[in-house]
């Protein structure tokens, strides 16, 4: 509500300010950022009530002291609530603007924010950005009452552009071009390179500086002395850029007659006509006050142009050649502005006409700064940039085998064309007939072509299902064969540097397709021969990443033609492999394996398993692949080994790679429905597997709550001692977030998986009936140990699952809810607005569908349950929540 009574907006104002002086006095960390949103915007809707302390308090929240550690919150507020000073605040708005586009903070800092239940966090920078966002906003709203402070801001926001940019490119301050006195004050002209950069990159103090362009002119244009002569006089004070002196010289050049004639002294200084930061302004006005002027000032400036070269001449130093050339050429730019039918001097109209007789006058053109635009590029082009002559016969020829090759195969993702390669088949032995003949003319081509040969070949392999006898093999088989031993891709194995990470490829690429094609044509022809053998083992030690990881990935193919062999291989990359990445995909073929060589499969996973425990990376998706294996493995067949690895995880579960590999197994086992696996005439075993399932998520939120349990327990002590900010504090502090992500990670696939989700965004009752009450008897163990977690998001996400619950135990599901509620307000869950939602609507429900439950004498546990939670988001002050504390006489209806 308005405050309009005077009493009240001065008591008020007075709160508001020892409120906000509470916050300064704090140190920034421990700041109260909520009651400061409250205090800033009070005293800005009050501020002419106490005018000078007012400002004297939000000039506090911009003291040196605090300013160093970039309190963005703070200064957003007071940004946003800019508005409600009106013409007031003049010195808080300039002081404002000084702090936010000063120094700001490095990037890669981050802060958090949002809240407890949907957390967020930002970098640093970007904060500030947003600061400036909201300056920009509220500097065009402006309509340019206070001219003065109008052109300080644009000046503030386009020095610290200026600013960056040098810091960006040298981080020296550079000696200025000159110095010049305008309006009594000596004003440096600094090389800012403004004619490369332009405006558009910076487009919140581009956006101020378009709004001062507006407001400049419509001073200009309504003869508003008073107002121009403060924006001049502010700007020759605080400006430090060349592009806000081409602002002021182009408007100048639209009004000669007042704004220009007060700018034409600076046209004596030769930057102005010939530096190309100032040379484009300079020039227009020059141009535009020789036509607007009388006799006598068109001979001055016409002196200028004429005395441009010796004047130039003298301020640099360098090649007398080129001075010479330089000064030309700035004055044919400046004879271009003139009208021949106003020139003054003889001299000026005879250099005009020779000028203009060698067509060396040139264009005043405005620098446009840097742009990008996607520019095609046609094939011809393309392939003369390579050195190639499109145009060629020989080019010609293999163009079109491949442009036809590409159209039969290349489907975007679509089912491989089989049917099609075959009714083409002469088109494969042709292109590959002309590989052979034009490779010696036309090598660049012919490697071109052959790359698209031997990617179709790879995908014959994959997807035909010809009969093993057919002669189609043959060439397939030669081509692949053939690939096998291609320069590409290069060797890479030297590259160490940087992440273990699943590698990337260009294509076409022969010697990856081979290694992709050869398993799957051996697994089509049921035989391993001796060159097809040969190839594998030479692919299966290649010195290029890619190679092996798409080997290792297809050697499950080989199972049934030569099981031998890819025994073999499987061996040797797990004995020689250094690339855990390689590892990664070789695990997928074991695990296709398990069904006919399972004694094989567990030897081999053992000794992977043990390499990568000792040695891989904490960070490695390995970890994720080796423990789905062994967790999969397990639920299937209750393994006893798959069981033990699983268990060593969770002992581990704060470390960082079993937090990770455990919260994507959560993922995956929801994701493939094993925790609603269903029981299909009456199938023992999925009910069996459905069971460990249950265990495996009841074992991993126990052990996640143990560490989690002591690790918070250390980090009291830590902090009771003022260890908080030490190394051990930090490492603490990591164990408890893994911990907690894997709690947070069983409450949210429980959401998912009963049918929560589903039934809030689509109204589907996933499941209903027995299957919910089954869901809600096999989950009951891991609610009650997650009811008592005080996090505000596992909480927020357990109400909506028991709320979807409900139906199957309306009582016991309403206590573990509200005990779970009671349990978070210890970290604020009562202060969230998604909360009081959800808290509202369980409410509702119950009394809409279960009042049974408070109304016997056996069940005022539930109704004391009840007003106890109403109370707390009373107490806080939600309406929702105050709204239904006077329905609660439904009840008893």
């Amino acid at each position: 509500m308005a405050v309009t009574d005077t009493t009240e907006t001065v008591a008020l104002n007075t709160a508001a300010r020892e409120l906000l002086a509470h916050h300064v006095r704090k140190d920034l960390s421990k700041g109260w950022p909520y009651a400061a949103h409250v205090a800033i915007e009070a005293i800005c809707k009050t501020y002419t009530s106490a005018p000078l302390e007012s400002e004297r308090a939000l000039l506090g929240l911009l003291s040196p002291e605090r300013l160093v550690h970039f309190p963005h919150n703070d200064l957003h507020d007071l940004a946003q609530n800019l508005n409600y000073l009106g013409n007031s605040g003049a010195e808080v708005i300039r002081r404002l603007f000084e702090a936010s586009f000063a120094d700001e903070p490095e990037r890669g800092k981050w802060d958090s924010g949002g809240s407890a239940i949907l957390p967020l966090r930002f970098q640093t920078s970007d904060q500030w950005k947003l600061i400036r966002f909201v300056l920009a906003e509220y500097y065009q709203s402006r309509s340019g009452e206070d001219a003065a402070l109008m052109t300080e801001a644009a000046c503030i926001a386009w020095n610290s552009v200026a600013r960056r940019r040098m810091e960006r490119r040298d981080g020296e301050e550079k000696q200025p071009l000159g110095t010049i006195i305008f309006r009594g004050v000596p004003c440096p002209l600094v090389e800012d390179y403004s004619h490369i950069w332009g405006r558009g990159f910076e487009q919140d103090e581009n956006r101020i500086l378009t709004h001062f362009e507006k407001l400049l002119r419509q001073w200009t244009d309504q003869g508003d002395t008073e107002q121009l002569n403060a924006a001049l006089d502010r700007f020759a004070r605080c400006n430090r850029t060349s592009v806000l002196w081409t602002v002021f010289l182009e408007a100048g050049a639209e009004y000669p007659n007042t704004l220009g004639t007060q700018l034409q002294d600076v046209l004596n200084e030769p930057s102005f006509l010939s530096h190309p930061d100032y040379s484009y302004g300079g020039t227009a006005l020059l141009g535009a006050l020789h036509t607007a002027g009388d006799v006598q000032q068109r001979k001055y400036l016409e002196t200028l142009i004429l005395n441009l070269p010796s004047r130039l001449a003298e301020s640099k130093n360098g090649d007398e050649t080129a001075m010479r050339s330089w000064a030309e050429h700035n004055q044919n730019r400046l004879l271009n502005k003139l009208d021949p039918r106003n020139v003054v001097l003889e001299e000026i109209r005879d250099l005009y006409s020779e000028r203009q007789e060698r067509n060396e006058l040139t264009a005043n053109e405005k620098p446009s700064g840097p742009s990008a635009a996607y520019v095609g590029i046609s094939e011809e082009e393309r392939l003369r940039l390579r050195g190639i002559n499109a145009r060629s016969p020989t080019s010609q020829e293999l163009l079109r085998l491949r442009d036809e090759l590409k159209r039969i195969s290349d489907r975007q993702g679509q089912e491989f064309p089989v049917s099609e390669i075959e009714s083409h088949w002469a088109l494969l032995q042709e292109c590959e007939h002309a590989v052979k003949r034009y490779k010696p003319d036309a090598p660049e081509m012919a490697k071109e072509l052959w790359g698209y040969l031997v990617g179709v070949s790879e995908n014959i392999a994959n997807n035909a299902v010809w009969e093993k006898t057919s002669v189609r093999w043959k060439t397939v088989r030669r081509i692949l064969l053939k690939a096998a031993k291609d320069p590409f891709p290069p060797s890479d194995d030297d590259r160490t540097e940087g992440k273990d990470e699943w590698p990337s490829w260009v294509s076409p690429s022969p010697r990856i397709d081979a290694a992709r094609g050869l398993p799957a044509l051996v697994y089509r022809l049921e035989c391993a021969d001796r060159s097809a053998t040969t190839a594998l083992r030479r692919l299966c030690v290649d010195t290029s990443h890619s190679v092996r990881f798409n080997l290792a990935e297809r050697l499950w193919w080989l199972e049934r033609a030569n099981a031998a062999l890819m025994w073999e291989l499987i061996d040797i990359l797990i004995e020689r492999e250094q690339r855990f990445s390689v590892l990664d995909v070789l695990l997928f073929s074991l695990d296709r394996l398990w069904s006919r060589a399972s004694d094989e499969v567990r030897r081999r996973l053992q000794q992977i398993t043990d390499r990568v425990m000792q040695n891989a990376p904490a960070d490695n998706h390995i970890y994720e692949t080796l423990s789905g294996i062994h967790l999969f493995h397990y639920l299937r067949t209750a393994n006893r080994d798959g069981e033990a690895f699983v268990s060593h995880l969770i002992n581990e579960c704060d470390s960082e790679r079993a937090s990770r590999a455990l919260a994507a197994q959560l993922h995956a086992c929801r994701e493939g429905g094993w925790l609603t696996a269903e029981d299909h005439n009456n199938d023992a075993e999925a009910g069996a597997v459905r069971g460990r399932t249950w265990d495996f998520f009841l074992n991993v939120l126990t052990g996640a709550q143990e560490k989690l349990e002591h690790h918070r327990e250390t980090w009291i002590r830590l902090r009771k001692n003022g260890q908080s900010d030490t190394d051990k504090s930090k490492i603490v502090n990591e164990k408890i977030e893994r911990a907690s992500l894997l709690v947070d990670g069983v409450a949210q696939q429980l959401y998912f998986a009963s049918g929560a989700f589903e039934e809030k965004r689509t109204k589907d009752h996933k499941f209903a009936g027995a299957k919910l009450e089954r869901f809600w008897l096999e989950s009951k163990p891991l609610f009650v140990r997650l009811a008592p977690e005080v996090h505000p998001h596992v909480t927020y996400q357990i109400i909506q699952t028991l709320d979807h619950l409900l139906p199957c135990a309306p009582r016991e599901i309403f206590l573990l809810a509200i005990k779970s509620i009671k349990c978070s307000t210890q970290a604020g869950f009562q202060y969230e607005a998604l909360a009081v939602a959800e808290v509202v609507r369980l409410v509702q429900r119950v009394l809409a569908d279960h009042r049974e439950i408070f109304l016997s004498s056996r069940e005022s546990e539930c109704l004391n349950a009840l007003l106890e939670v109403l109370d707390l988001f009373v107490d806080v002050g939600w309406p929702e929540a105050r709204h239904l504390t006077h329905r609660l006489e439904e009840i008893y209806r």
